[in-house]
C-alpha cells in the first residue's frame, strides 16, 4: 500500500494510532481533573484505612460509599476519549485485516505468545514457546503498547 515492507507498513500504522489516541485522549481529558480525582480516591482511602483500624464499619462503608462515586466520575471522564479510540482502532483494524490478513513478520528477536496469534482462537493465547515471527496483530500489539505509554507521557495523558 505505501510501498514499503508489511512490517514497516504496520510499524507506521501502529505509531499513527498511538500518537492518535494520546491526542484524543489529551483533548477530552484534562490531567488536572484526573490528578485531582487521583487526590480524593487517595483521601478516601486513607480515611478507610484508618475508619477499619479502629473497628467503625459504618464509617468505613460510608466513606467506601464516597470513594466509589469518585471512581464513577474518574470512569466517566474516560469513557468519551476511549469510545473515540474504540472507532479509530475498529476502522484501522478493519482495514490492516483486509490488508495484511496473509502478512508473516519476522521478529527481530525471538518473542515469547505470538506465534499464529488470533484474537478468535483462545488456545492460541497461551502457547508458551519462543517465537521469531507473528502475523499483523502480533506485530502491531508489540509496536502499540510502548508507543502508546511514550505519546502519554509526552502529551502528560495519565
Amino acid at each position: 500500500m505505501l510501498g514499503l515492507l508489511a512490517f514497516e507498513e504496520i510499524m507506521i500504522w501502529g505509531i499513527f494510532v498511538a500518537f492518535i489516541t494520546a491526542i484524543i485522549y489529551r483533548i477530552f481529558v484534562k490531567p488536572s481533573e484526573i490528578a485531582s480525582i487521583k487526590k480524593d480516591i487517595q483521601f478516601y482511602k486513607k480515611k478507610i484505612s484508618a475508619a477499619n483500624k479502629i473497628g467503625d464499619t459504618k464509617k468505613s462503608q460510608e466513606l467506601l460509599g464516597e470513594m466509589m462515586k469518585v471512581n464513577q466520575r474518574m470512569f466517566a471522564k474516560n469513557m468519551k476519549p476511549m469510545m473515540v479510540t474504540l472507532l479509530v482502532f475498529g476502522s484501522l483494524y478493519m482495514f490492516l485485516a483486509q490488508e495484511y490478513i496473509n502478512a508473516l513478520i519476522h521478529l527481530p528477536f525471538p518473542f515469547p505468545f505470538f506465534e499464529n496469534f488470533a484474537i478468535w482462537n483462545p488456545l492460541s493465547w497461551f502457547n508458551w514457546k519462543l517465537w521469531t515471527e507473528t502475523n499483523f496483530i502480533g506485530w502491531y500489539i508489540l509496536l502499540v503498547l510502548p508507543f502508546s505509554m511514550l505519546f502519554r507521557k509526552l502529551f502528560g495523558v495519565e
